[in-house]
């Protein structure tokens, strides 16, 4: 998977925006492990493990790391918006709400399994 045509076309429903950079991908060779930083973050990580068949921990320090942020800016029209960055260390799903949170893990979910394991992700 390359671009971020192949990101755009990987995820459902297509992200109103898609930047790649010009870095090294997030690679794996298992599906990477999943955490909550801090609170809030509801089922969203404990979903995505299931989903991928990797394990939840407890706390940050894995390579998918949901982050509940209230700084973010408010989307008028959606409160399922959430924020995607990756880089070769990991991704990291922020968004103010829970249901921006798993929204977020489905697109994972949909990135990992079109990228295979062992698999690489763009940044």
């Amino acid at each position: 998977m390359t671009g971020a045509a192949a990101i755009r076309e990987a995820i459902l429903p297509a992200p109103r925006r898609v930047a790649c950079r010009r870095a090294a991908p997030f690679r794996y060779d298992r599906p990477p492990d999943v955490a909550a930083a801090g609170t809030g973050c509801g089922i969203a990580p404990a979903w995505l493990a299931g989903m991928l068949g990797s394990r939840c921990r407890r706390r940050g320090g894995a390579p998918v790391t949901f982050v509940c942020d209230a700084s973010l800016p408010v989307a008028a029209d959606n409160d399922g918006a959430y924020r995607l960055t990756g880089d070769a260390t990991g991704i990291v799903v922020r968004a103010r709400t829970p249901e921006g949170l798993l929204r977020g893990a489905a697109s994972v979910a949909q990135l990992v399994q079109c990228a295979g394991a062992p698999g690489a992700i763009p940044a």
